[in-house]
C-alpha cells in the first residue's frame, strides 16, 4: 500500500540525463500501472501528480496533505488489527501469484486456509462470526 500526500509528484527523470531506470523500476511499474501507462510515464519523463498516480495504480490513494499522518496511522491500525498470521501469508501469496500458475496458486491458497483454520486465532474468530 502506498498512501501519499495530494501534493506528491512523481518524476521519472532518468531519460533527462541519458540513463535507463534502475532499482527494478522497469520490472515493477508495468506490473503496477500496466505496460502502456508505465511506458508513457518512463519514456516521456512527464511528471505525474498524486491523483493521476493513484488512478494509474502507482500508489494506493492520495489524501489531503494535512491528513496524511492520520490516514497512515489508520491504515497501520487496520492492518495490525487483523487476526492471526493471515496478513503476512496473504502478502506472500500475492507475491507468489506473480509467477505461479493458477492451479498451483489455488493449491497454495487452499493449503494456507486449511492450516490457518486450525489455529486458535482463526477458530475463535470463526466461532464469533458464526454466532452473529
Amino acid at each position: 500500500m502506498a498512501v501519499k500526500s495530494d501534493r506528491a509528484k512523481f518524476v521519472p527523470a532518468y531519460s533527462d540525463i541519458g540513463l535507463t531506470p534502475d532499482g527494478g523500476t522497469t520490472w515493477l511499474l508495468p506490473r503496477l500501472m500496466g505496460e502502456r501507462r508505465a511506458a508513457e510515464f518512463l519514456l516521456t519523463g512527464q511528471a505525474m501528480g498524486a491523483g493521476d498516480a493513484a488512478e494509474a495504480g502507482l500508489i494506493t490513494r492520495a489524501v489531503p496533505h494535512d491528513e496524511l499522518p492520520g490516514e497512515v496511522e489508520r491504515v497501520i491500525a487496520s492492518v495490525a488489527s487483523r487476526k492471526g498470521r493471515s496478513g503476512g501469508i496473504t502478502r506472500r501469496l500475492m507475491h507468489a501469484g506473480r509467477t505461479a500458475g493458477l492451479r498451483d496458486h489455488l493449491e497454495a491458497e487452499a493449503e494456507n486456509i486449511a492450516r490457518l483454520a486450525g489455529e486458535e486465532a482463526a477458530k475463535t474468530s470463526i466461532a464469533a462470526f458464526l454466532a452473529r
